[in-house]
């Protein structure tokens, strides 16, 4: 098929210089790194490379091309969340451990860099738990020591050779002199490394050990012992019955984050503790030395150091300056806002929360994703108390000032921060809101529940306080006198722990409130202009389209879509997601909500209710109405606007997500991205879902030119809705017909048949409807195979 009309175009056109972007590619997964300074458990010198890990993230820096980079799922690894990294200096690889007991071997440059994945452990059939406790090295051979006993694998042909189930934990397993000794508790278990001991009860035993205990080989007859509260140097002494005694010289009263050996012996880390010991090749001659590090090196007078700086090279005593990863400094996400005003979002730790744990007082974090830059917001002026620095949840963006948030915490109020800095609470003592009292002299002020409507208006809920208070939007700014919430009629209404995302404010102006708890009953009232007699509606159940009753157990989450329907999400029993008209619920008698079925489309004319059974814990909405669903262990389903199609279906297995329990998602509604708050860390997808353009005045395609080097997706955004894009090479032939969600489509560089298309200029024509006719739009694009 040719298009003769826009020959001429296509002329004029091909003149015109093309666009390049540096925008990410869309389908692209991106891990972001966490560099938490109090959770850096190891750095190793490996000669070419520099190896560090914070808080399950793996970092890399060359030293030849003094590149820094992590190193993950996405782009390297075979799994997330990274437990702890182990250097076999004889061999020179370093094999890192999962937090799921996955293991990777990467090998050095000089045997090719390449990675070896060994998943024998996690992938292994058996009830019980199979967490790696810890690795040691021989000639040939690495020990791993399990929850359940120890695997021994040829380093040489990358294969398990033996395993022992004890049914006991072993924390340790490694080979001195003659001998085989583990750590099981407070005992060393140990036998001749030539004999095959089938049972735990086969070894002979020595008390004398230390739990969580690991052992660094020095020689054939002396090792460190590093334990949960201490550092020490071992001697064995053997007896002519093959028994042996271990004698025991006390170094430090502190657990080493980690023990190398480097040029001249051994160097023990005991970070964030501000000193390192350094000793000799025999591990007698000990030195302690001031620095808050972890220090690592294999060349003489050459140190790699790591702290709550970063990464920085010491030569001859001048340390270098300090390299700093860029990631959150935080280790457990779980809450994400979004300001679509300034491209900013907001990423937080949560207070106590049924979902996520009871902790209620964790240290709080609040991080800011910009562009591809992270920085911690955390106000730093807090009051000089515990409780105002634990237990916040998530910030709610003022209307009137970007730079606003007021942040929901457990123990202090509503705190109001500006600029970064804490500038005012709404609770111990500064306003009219009950207090909870717990004993007889503590206080707290949990707000978790609370929502800035439409008005600027501000309501809070509280737990174990009965009522929903109110204040006005002229009021809310007011931050140097007491200011007077008005308690409203709407009760009993209780705030709770449980609440993830459940009150709400729709675009006309219906406050919907459910506090989380088992069955609780949903509220939904309008404006009033007397907040001591608002009319309101509640409901303890449904009905759905059917007619059929809908219940729930717990309500995690309330959002509006773009139609104004307002969607629920559900854990833990009843129907797991709906949605209905907030207008609609004022009309008791006629009110039905929409239980989504997905048809099955087998000729039956048969539909399943949409996630039927599966744990709601998110329901995000992109700029194409698509709904983007987080689970409790089934990763995240993508639906069509109204429920009725599954469009993707995203778990750690089949994508770059890091984990199937997905705490939060939040859409960019600038860009393409998608986010994810996850068990095992915070994800970011380039989706295809930009909101729609009003003309086609500023259509972008990217990348452009498109190198022979590129594999992913073309991207061709500013789209009308639902545009028809034809693509055609110089000729006016049509080689790809493609239809945009909302203001983006893709395509894959293939021709209608899936053949690469050959080098050349590509005209892209969009337009409303099934023809070339009406609204339409001339890009080009430049391909080089």
């Amino acid at each position: 098929m040719k298009i003769f009309k826009y020959v001429l175009a296509l002329l004029a056109l091909a003149m015109m210089p093309t666009l390049a972007t540096a925008q990410g590619s869309v389908g692209q997964w991106i891990l972001h790194s966490k560099y938490v300074t109090s959770e850096i458990t190891n750095c190793i010198d490996a000669g070419s490379k520099v190896y560090y890990l914070s808080s399950g993230t793996l970092f890399c820096y060359d030293k030849e091309t003094q590149e820094n980079m992590v190193l993950d799922k996405s782009n390297y690894l075979n799994d997330s969340k990274v437990a702890q990294i182990y250097y076999n200096y004889a061999k020179k690889y370093l094999l890192v451990a999962y937090s799921n007991s996955n293991m990777d071997v990467i090998l050095s440059d000089e045997q090719g860099g390449r990675i070896i994945n060994m998943p024998d452990i996690k992938d292994a059939v058996m009830t019980i738990d199979r967490k790696i406790n810890d690795v040691t090295f021989t000639t040939d051979r690495m020990l791993i020591a399990t929850a359940f006993g120890y695997v021994v694998i040829d380093d040489t042909k990358w294969e398990v050779k033996e395993s022992r189930v004890f049914n006991t934990s072993v924390q340790c397993v490694a080979e001195v002199g003659d001998y085989q000794i583990l750590v099981v508790g407070t005992s060393y278990y140990y036998g001749n490394k030539s004999q095959r001991f089938e049972k735990l009860s086969d070894y002979r035993t020595l008390a004398g050990a230390v739990d969580q205990a690991h052992i660094e080989r020095i020689s054939d007859t002396k090792f460190f012992l590093c334990g949960n509260k201490m550092f020490g140097l071992r001697t064995i002494q053997p007896a002519d019955d093959g028994s042996i005694t271990i004698a025991a010289t006390a170094i430090v009263a502190a657990k080493p984050v980690t023990v190398q050996p480097y040029s001249q012996g051994y160097v023990a880390s005991f970070y964030p503790n501000n000193y390192y010991y350094t000793t000799d090749a025999d591990g007698g001659t000990r030195k302690r030395v001031t620095g808050n590090e972890i220090y690592t090196s294999q060349e003489p007078g050459n140190w790699w150091v790591l702290g709550a700086s970063g990464l920085a090279h010491i030569v001859d005593g001048v340390k270098s300056e300090y390299l700093k990863p860029n990631g959150m400094s935080m280790s457990a996400p779980v809450h994400l806002t979004y300001d679509p005003r300034v491209d900013r979002l907001y990423v937080s730790t949560t207070g106590a929360n049924r979902i996520v744990g009871e902790n209620q007082s964790a240290t709080s974090v609040i991080n800011v994703l910009q562009g591809d830059t992270w920085s911690d917001v955390t106000p730093k002026n807090l009051p000089d108390s515990s409780k105002y620095k634990t237990g916040m949840y998530f910030p709610l963006l003022d209307p009137d000032n970007p730079n606003k948030l007021y942040i929901n915490s457990w123990w202090r109020g509503l705190l109001v921060v500006e600029n970064g800095q804490y500038k005012f609470n709404y609770g111990t003592g500064t306003s009219s809101l009950p207090d909870v009292a717990v004993g007889s002299t503590v206080n707290y002020y949990n707000h978790i529940s609370a929502m800035i409507d439409r008005s600027g208006n501000l309501w809070a809920v509280q737990t174990g306080r009965d009522g929903l208070h109110f204040l006005p939007a002229a009021k809310r700014g007011q931050l140097t006198t007491p200011t007077d919430w008005t308690k409203t009629n709407i009760t009993p209404i209780d705030g709770n722990k449980a609440c993830m995302r459940s009150f709400i404010c729709t675009s006309g102006n219906i406050k919907i409130f459910n506090n989380g708890n088992y069955g609780s009953s949903y509220y939904f009232w309008r404006d009033s202009s007397n907040p001591n007699n608002i009319p309101y509606v509640t409901y303890s159940r449904f009905i759905d389209q059917d007619g059929k009753p809908v219940s729930w157990n717990y309500t995690s989450c309330l959002v509006e879509d773009k139609a104004g329907r307002v969607w629920w999400g559900t854990y833990k029993g009843g129907t797991s997601i709906g949605y209905f008209n907030p207008e609609d619920a004022f009309n008791t008698n006629t009110f039905t909500v929409v239980h989504p079925k997905v048809p099955r489309n087998d000729g039956t004319n048969m539909a399943d209710y949409l996630l039927d059974a599966i744990e709601v814990y998110t329901i995000a909405v992109d700029n194409a109405d698509r709904k983007w669903i987080g689970t409790n262990g089934d990763g995240v389903y993508v639906v069509n606007p109204d429920g009725s199609e599954v469009i993707e279906h995203f778990t750690m297995s089949n994508s770059g997500l890091p984990s199937d329990v997905v705490y939060e998602i939040a859409c960019n509604t600038n860009t393409n991205s998608v986010y994810f708050a996850t068990s095992n860390g915070f994800a970011e997808y380039k989706a295809t879902a930009v909101e729609a353009a009003s003309d086609y005045s500023n259509v972008v395609v990217y990348p452009n030119p498109v190198r022979p080097d590129f594999t992913g997706l073309i991207t061709i955004k500013g789209l009308m809705a639902n545009s028809l894009v034809k693509i055609a090479d110089n000729a006016g032939n049509v080689v790809k017909q493609l239809q945009s969600e909302g203001g983006m489509v893709t395509w894959d560089g293939c021709n209608e048949a899936g053949d690469r298309v050959a080098t050349g200029v590509y005209f892209v024509f969009a337009s409303q409807g099934t023809s070339s006719s009406g609204n339409a739009a001339v890009s080009k694009i430049l391909i080089v195979r």
